[in-house]
């Protein structure tokens, strides 16, 4: 349909008056000028003539426009609205609008359209009606806009009362309705702006003239970004007009476009912040808080707490392992001395108690021991010691009340008595027959009221069973189901513990395993009344503690009370198992949620639930998913060489030389080699303490998954099973070894960095230098203690694989950058009160030698990588297509290239390399980074699809740790939908594999490996090893290089074409199947639904035949013909000419779509399809103009 316009329409009169203001002002010299303006409105010169004709035809429309000035106000409101409506319609979906307008104008009749015209876009008859016309559309879209506002109110209970609420309410109103019904371009600051005063430069003149030029709108930003804009201006224009002083003109002078954008935007926030319901906005804010508080609990290192709060947290949790290696210091010497006078041969049980007795108080005991064994009891006289000097410390420091009284009474004979029942997880199936059976006899002769037996058969069973099982469940002292009330009250008035309970339990007798519980039980008092006293003062400090009760803090819920006795036999709970009598810091103390949840819960997350199926299920699968971690790391001499590889990287990016470990490896050597000197344990308990050492996230993440599904324990225990210790003590020397390569240059760093400090600043205390050191060791290593609670919460799931490292790399990563910056900087110095000129430069330094570090670590391999291409002759291309034919996940690494691009004598080109990935710790965040960058600097070598993977494989790169399948679950679904399974094999055959394949050790693996190599070289020859499946063994893989962990990969570039080409070509081929099977379907299709599917189907092919023509690119990149190319396919069974169509299409970069076949054609006519032709083949014709980039 022609265009038509109305001459009785605001459309022509507005384009009259613009065309005679043109031609007055002189911009509209020509008749051709004035064409090309009324095109560039987007009409036509014949329409507007004709309306011009018509309207000088009726003289008197001048005058008197058609219907009443009312009416004519009432129409043209809503022509403007949906003008409006139509600019913003058409900003966010083009496609769509123009679709409409073009349905509209396609359809509808001249006579309707004038109509139209005239009805919502009329001319007006004078001044004030035009007036009105301008201002009332503004108005009345501003009042529904309001009234949604209002409403939303409502539906929170509150509405706008205040005048300045009620004022708010309307700019923002106003201001909508202003950007929906003006274009961009006709925003009041841009029309000013085109009124100022120039400079020489075309810019505005003057302050006000720039703040102007600021708000004036972009036509070259994005349309999204103009509607913005011109909201903000409008608000603050109306703010300005209103004098609320919602936004002035001031705040906007000489500011940039986003610093406007910026500014208004807060301004927005501030009247909507009058305008929504303080209910709504209660209830936002509590959300927020939710989620941000959740967030900073179980999304970061520091759990909602300040550096220091999280100091004394680790030092909390480090004092358990520090009390244990102090009370090692005697329990070596006592052993040494033991060797000595009472050899093993001569010990007898009574001897081992009696000792035990010397060490409880017995003097007729220690008498005796000082005559027949004088080293030995010299050395029993200082442990007992050293338990009265922590008791008097706990007397004095953590007790009050009448619980002095108790503790200064057991003085010089308390001793924690320990039974293995409780830490020995295999000692309830295996009780002595002789406890087992005093016991019961115990239990059947207790008496109750008239000397009669208190239990009868069924209760002593019960009885018995709750003294054993109901012990290991933490059941002691609870009502005994099935027992008498009067046979339970008399149980539970017993305080001392019976002999023969003590012997059913396995009450341990060895003075020195005694010592150690007692030693470990006294510190963690002293450690827990320490740490309480801490982070009261440090919560107080940091306004997160009040001490009287105020909303949204509480406080932590005191233990249940018992007796006073509890001292001397209570369990784990609270301060040492105190619960009455107790100088509680926390006591009173309201604390904030987060700080309360991290001090009742520490670092460590546990899972648990209500169901005792769901809990057994949770632990066989912790314990499966442990067993397979740990056979893949701490039992694989490939790893083990990794990780110390690994913490070289990590020593250098601190600044440290990495290889300076003399002292730390001797530190290590003597540790794990018993030999350490008092001094040696004093200094190992400080480093447990402050959390540098035992923290390695392998390892703590395997015992922290282990002791998830098995019941651990610390302490020194007595297992007699020979099967059972040697198997503990395999597993102990390890995961002991894995710690010491973790260790060995933790202790290095933490040295090196603490002289540093110490010179830089010489006034801080000892004790501060360790704790500002240990803070950065902590930050820049990896760190089990640090992991936040969300990730280490990922080991009970059957996805992901040793998470915590990667995120723990990140963190590392980001402090590295901080803490160089601040100490280069002077913000360290600052922060640490050093005004020193030298030692603020002693901290500049430190921080540049760890941006060296930093430096050589980021750009070291990649030099090395570089080195070894020159050495081979691999050029930066070939290297760049390598990148996009290795396995997925060795793409983005370092490459160290062993042996060039070569073909071998079966024809294939193969390359050899060693995968730097498997070796770097820094690869989880270099690997996406290297493949964003690819992708940013060369995307224009690349087509869309190819630039959009690359994307999705960075993404992959960053989140696959966490989403990837467990070992063990990995390996079950891969068995159980493998395509090489024997043919009706059952499941169980399918899982014993996957089995194999988690549960077999590294080590195992690479020499079960390694014989399968050799076994095939010898029946097949050199350069022929295949394995059981047929696939081609590298000897990289099984060479002395590999078992020290440095594999060599090799990359068969010739079979990989087909794994790599043939789905892209599959899926080329046959993506017209989802417009030809549509022509078999008989009870018909409609043909929107045929055309739809043949675009589909051709979108499907033209993307894969981008990212085939990436692929083929590459491998001629990398040095093949295509005939190498088509000749590997052919190997494979491929068609050569099908491919050579491929090839010839992905040469010349043009698309060839599909299109009907007579087989089409005939499959329609069967089914009475109609095939709509006309439209197939003005696509088609619309596809074959396309290129593949």
């Amino acid at each position: 349909m022609a265009e038509i316009i109305s001459p009785n329409s605001r459309i022509f009169t507005d384009l009259q008056s613009e065309i005679q203001s043109g031609f007055e002002g002189g911009t509209l010299k020509t008749g051709k000028d004035i064409g090309d303006y009324i095109r560039s409105k987007g009409h036509t010169v014949d329409a507007y003539n004709k309306a011009e004709a018509e309207y000088e035809a009726g003289p008197d429309l001048k005058a008197n426009p058609p219907g009443v000035a009312l009416t004519r106000m009432g129409a043209d409101l809503l022509g403007r609205f949906g003008e409006g409506v139509e600019s913003v319609s058409e900003a966010v979906a083009p496609e769509t609008t123009q679709k409409i307008r073009d349905k509209i104008q396609d359809n509808i009749p001249d006579w309707m359209e004038k109509t139209r015209q005239e009805m919502f876009f009329p001319a007006s008859g004078n001044i004030i009606e035009e007036g009105a016309k301008e201002i009332a559309p503004y108005i009345a879209t501003a009042i529904p806009i309001g009234k949604v506002i209002t409403a939303g109110g409502k539906l929170a209970g509150l509405v706008a009362t205040t005048a300045r609420q009620k004022v708010a309410k309307g700019l923002v109103s106003y201001a909508t309705a202003a950007t929906v019904i003006e274009k961009p371009e006709n925003n009041p600051f841009n029309i000013a702006s085109d009124m100022m005063v120039k400079d020489e430069d075309g810019n505005n003149v003057g302050t006000v003239g720039k703040i102007v030029e600021n708000l004036k709108i972009n036509p070259d930003d994005n349309i999204y970004a103009q509607y913005l804009k011109a909201f903000v201006n409008n608000l603050a224009l109306e703010s300005a007009f209103t004098g609320t002083g919602l936004i002035s003109l001031k705040a906007l002078k000489s500011k940039t476009t986003k610093e406007i954008v910026d500014y208004a935007t807060k301004g927005t926030v501030k009247v909507v912040d009058k305008v929504v319901p303080t209910a709504l906005k209660d209830a936002a804010k509590v959300a927020s808080n939710r989620v941000s508080r959740a967030y900073y609990e179980y999304g970061t290192t520091r759990m909602g707490l300040n550096d220091e709060a999280l100091e004394l947290i680790i030092e909390k949790k480090g004092a358990a392992k520090k009390a244990i290696t102090e009370s090692s210091i005697l329990e070596k010497e006592f052993n040494k001395n033991m060797n000595i006078e009472i050899p093993k041969k001569v010990r007898t049980d009574k001897t081992i108690e009696s000792i035990n007795s010397a060490l409880a108080g017995d003097k007729k005991a220690m008498m005796n021991l000082e005559v027949f064994a004088p080293k030995v009891a010299n050395t029993v006289n200082k442990m007992r010691l050293t338990i009265d000097k922590l008791s008097k410390t706990v007397r004095d420091e953590v007790v009050e009340g009448d619980l002095k009284a108790v503790v200064n009474k057991n003085l010089n004979v308390y001793l924690n008595r320990s039974y293995r029942i409780f830490d020995d997880p295999g000692y309830l199936n295996n009780i002595p027959p002789k406890a087992k059976e005093g016991a019961l006899r115990y239990f059947k002769g207790l008496k109750g009221k008239n000397k009669k037996p208190l239990l009868n058969d069924e209760e002593i069973k019960e009885v018995y069973k709750h003294y054993t099982e109901g012990m290991i469940k933490g059941e002691r002292g609870a009502f005994i189901k099935g027992v008498s009330n009067y046979g339970n009250q008399v149980l539970r008035k017993k305080k001392d513990i019976a002999i023969p309970i003590r012997n059913l339990w396995g009450e341990v007798k060895q003075a020195d395993k005694n010592y150690v519980n007692t030693y470990g039980k006294l510190a963690g008092i002293i450690a827990e009344s320490k740490f309480r006293k801490e982070i009261v003062k440090a919560a107080l400090d940091a306004k997160k503690a009040s001490k009287k009760s105020i909303k949204g803090f509480s406080q932590i819920a005191e233990p249940v009370l018992g007796d006073k006795d509890s001292f001397l036999k209570a369990s784990n709970i609270g301060l040492g198992g105190i619960k009455v009598n107790v100088n509680n810091p926390l006591k009173d103390i309201f604390l904030d949620p987060s700080w309360k949840k991290a001090i009742e819960q520490g670092t460590e997350v546990n899972l648990k639930t209500d169901s005792k199926i769901l809990n057994g299920i949770l632990k066989t699968w912790m314990s499966l998913k442990a067993g397979s971690q740990a056979a893949k790391t701490i039992y694989s001499v490939p790893t083990h060489v990794r990780n110390f590889m690994g913490n070289i990287f990590i020593a250098t990016a601190n600044g440290v030389n990495p290889f300076k470990l003399r002292a730390a490896s001797k530190d290590i050597a003597k540790r794990y080699t018993g030999k350490q000197s008092k001094a040696d344990l004093e200094e190992l308990a400080r480093l447990q303490e402050l959390g540098v050492v035992d923290s390695s996230v392998t390892a703590e993440v395997l015992k922290a998954t282990a002791s998830s599904g098995l019941k651990t324990s610390s302490k020194n225990v007595v297992v007699n099973n020979k099967a059972v210790r040697s198997t503990k003590w395999v597993n102990k020397k390890v995961l002991q070894a894995y710690e010491a390569e973790d260790n060995i240059f933790k202790i290095a760093v933490y040295n090196t960095l603490k002289r540093r400090y110490k010179k830089a600043m010489p006034n801080k205390t000892t004790a501060e230098i360790e704790r500002f050191t240990a803070r950065r060791v902590r930050d820049t290593m990896p760190n089990y203690n640090l992991v936040p609670k969300a990730i280490k919460s990922l080991r009970y799931v059957p996805f992901g694989n040793f998470v915590a490292f990667p995120a723990e790399m990140a963190r590392n990563s980001k402090n590295l950058l901080k803490y160089a910056w601040q100490d280069i900087s002077g913000s360290t110095a600052k922060k640490m009160g050093v005004t020193d000129p030298e030692g603020i430069a002693r901290l500049r330094t430190s921080g540049l030698k760890s941006l060296a570090g930093m430096t050589t670590v980021a750009l070291g391999v990649d030099q090395l990588a570089e080195g070894t291409k020159a050495v081979y002759n691999i050029s930066d291309t070939q290297a760049e297509a390598l990148e996009n034919l290795v396995p997925e996940w060795e793409q983005g690494t370092n490459k160290i290239f062993t042996g060039p691009i070569e073909k071998d004598k079966k024809g294939n080109w193969k390359v050899k390399y060693i995968n730097m990935g498997q070796i770097d710790p820094y690869s989880y965040i270099k690997e996406p980074v290297t493949i964003l960058t690819k992708a940013i600097i060369n995307g224009e070598e690349y087509n869309e699809e190819t630039v959009d993977k690359m994307y999705g494989d960075a993404i992959k790169k960053i989140v696959s740790p966490f989403i990837d399948p467990s070992m063990i679950a990995s390996n079950v679904y891969k068995e159980l939908t493998n395509d090489y399974a024997v043919q009706g094999e059952g499941v169980a055959p399918k899982l014993l594999r996957a089995a194999e394949k988690s549960f077999i050790p590294g080590t195992a693996a690479f020499i079960v490996k390694k014989l399968e190599f050799n076994k095939s070289r010898k029946k097949y020859g050199e350069g022929n090893e295949v394995n059981k499946r047929g696939f081609p063994m590298n000897e990289g893989s099984v060479s002395g290089a590999a078992f020290l962990g440095a594999k060599e990969s090799e990359l068969n570039i010739s079979a990989g074409i087909s794994y790599k080409l043939r789905p892209l070509i599959n899926n080329i081929m046959t993506s017209k199947r989802l417009y030809t099977n549509k022509f078999s379907t008989f009870n018909g299709v409609p043909e929107e639904e045929i055309v739809d599917s043949y675009m589909e189907s051709q979108n499907i092919k033209h993307k894969n035949m981008q990212l085939l023509r990436n692929a083929i690119q590459s491998y001629q990149d990398a040095g093949l013909s295509t005939s190498d190319i088509v000749l590997a396919l052919k190997d494979k069974g491929m068609s050569g000419k099908q491919f050579s169509t491929l090839v010839y299409m992905t040469d010349i970069n043009k698309f060839i779509p599909d299109y009907i076949n007579k087989n089409d054609v005939l499959k329609a006519r069967k089914a009475g399809v109609n095939i709509p032709f006309d439209d197939l083949t003005y696509l088609y014709k619309q596809y074959n103009n396309l290129e593949i980039d």
